[in-house]
């Protein structure tokens, strides 16, 4: 008999099996493991977000009796905006050589999407402890930004420590040059995947020229 605190743990995590001549069972709001034949997959649903991500990977030698599976990756406002990043860079700049801290925040109800500052507890010029805005009801955090200030673009150990959620996060570095470096990542609970090399499919940087 199942104990109820690991039904519990499955309910909210549920593991389901690739079909092999089939699709997947629809999934609610949430996050899901799949395994298939070609790896173990994380699955995630949010209002604003699709994703499938491989997290482990089979022997290939072992037959598993399912179908194969791909990542993908959907945002339901397609690319973060141009003029959200260019705002946060203009309040970077302004605050640098401290660093800074914002969100991009999504509307489940109205799809929209807005920027605001968080609220700095402690800052120099090598961290920012901040608290996070306040949200209404149907809202949720899709990009977690902050600053380096003049330093480089990277994601430290603590940023791995701190975005233990479901979240893109983005880290921009140098802003008072003409051309910020900047990072982005999607976070999944612990699971990073680097998205610098598909700026064109989500981030609006391609169209940042200018934004002095």
């Amino acid at each position: 008999m199942l104990d109820p605190r690991d039904a519990a743990l499955l309910a909210a995590c549920p593991v389901v099996a690739m079909p092999r001549h089939g699709e997947l069972p629809p999934m609610a709001t949430g996050m899901r493991l799949v395994v298939a034949a070609n790896g173990l997959f994380v699955q995630a649903r949010l209002p604003w977000l699709e994703c499938v991500a491989q997290c482990g990977h089979i022997d290939a030698t072992l037959p598993l009796p399912y179908g194969s599976l791909a990542p993908q990756l959907a945002l339901s406002f397609g690319v973060i905006p141009a003029g959200l990043l260019r705002q946060f860079v203009q309040m970077a700049r302004q605050a640098s050589p401290t660093e800074t801290a914002a969100a991009i925040i999504h509307c489940a109800n109205t799809g929209a999407l807005r920027m605001a500052p968080c609220e700095t507890i402690e800052a120099d010029g090598l961290h920012v402890i901040y608290r996070p805005p306040l949200l209404a009801a149907s809202e949720q955090v899709v990009v977690d930004l902050h600053s380096h200030g003049d330093g480089r673009a990277f994601f430290s150990a603590q940023d791995d420590l701190d975005d233990r959620a479901i979240k893109l996060c983005g880290v921009f570095g140098r802003v008072r040059s003409h051309h910020p470096e900047a990072r982005f990542r999607l976070a999944i609970n612990g699971l990073f995947i680097d998205l610098c090399e598909r700026w064109d499919d989500f981030i609006g940087l391609a169209r940042m020229e200018g934004s002095e």
